[in-house]
């Protein structure tokens, strides 16, 4: 659903498209009318001349167990972690098919983050930076695989569309289907400080005065918040 237009040769630093990827489970449905509500309000407040194009994607509801139960898809079921697998398989493929597409910027969401400002700000902050990639900073100190202590938030992701890029969102997708039990989140950590393939890759965190997943944080300047 491309939500506005952008008036030719208008762009913020050479970008005039912002492409959402929102990804639902069935059951969660209600969340997104919730998160859709803010987007739509977001969109509404932005004077910038930045165009808007926003991707949803529902996961197919489970079907009820031999138990006669069925699976919530909310955070921390398994139907919740099929689809975070099934998110990761879906933003490699669209990569894919953009490839040539310089004008555009990415911006991979959960339906729990809420935008409390136009993206388009953080969209100016993010092509004045070198960054290729960067997440929205993981709190606490969680540790995953191989002792790795979580930075990133897979749940918040912003991207330019390069090989770079793509080749760690391949490798990441590759890394959740051979490795069922472990979380996206926890594989794309290891990825980026682990493993030596992608050491080249420029990525980074959006400093929490940006995007935060922690309520107190909330201030006047902020874009966004995350609601566990």
């Amino acid at each position: 659903m491309s939500l506005f237009q952008a008036p030719p040769n208008s762009s913020i630093g050479g970008v005039s498209y912002l492409r959402v990827l929102a990804f639902s489970t069935r059951e969660a449905c209600s969340i997104l009318g919730c998160w859709t509500h803010w987007f739509t309000q977001m969109v509404a407040r932005d004077t910038s001349y930045l165009a808007y194009d926003l991707l949803i994607r529902t996961l197919p509801r489970q079907p009820v167990s031999r138990k006669g139960k069925r699976a919530t898809g909310l955070y921390g079921d398994a139907h919740w972690k099929t689809g975070t697998r099934e998110k990761v398989r879906w933003v490699n493929e669209v990569l894919a098919q953009y490839k040539r597409a310089p004008e555009i910027i990415w911006l991979i969401t959960d339906l729990d983050v809420m935008p409390l400002r136009p993206y388009s700000h953080l969209v100016t902050w993010f092509v004045r930076q070198p960054h290729e990639i960067v997440f929205m900073r993981e709190p606490g100190h969680s540790l995953g695989l191989g002792g790795v202590k979580w930075v990133a938030n897979t749940g918040f992701i912003l991207l330019r569309n390069t090989p770079r890029v793509r080749d760690f969102v391949g490798h990441w997708y590759f890394r959740v289907r051979v490795n069922r039990k472990l979380l996206e989140q926890d594989l794309a950590n290891w990825l980026l400080v682990k493993h030596v393939g992608h050491r080249e890759l420029n990525w980074s965190t959006i400093p929490t005065d940006l995007a935060t997943t922690k309520i107190e944080e909330v201030c006047a300047s902020l874009l966004r918040s995350h609601h566990p």
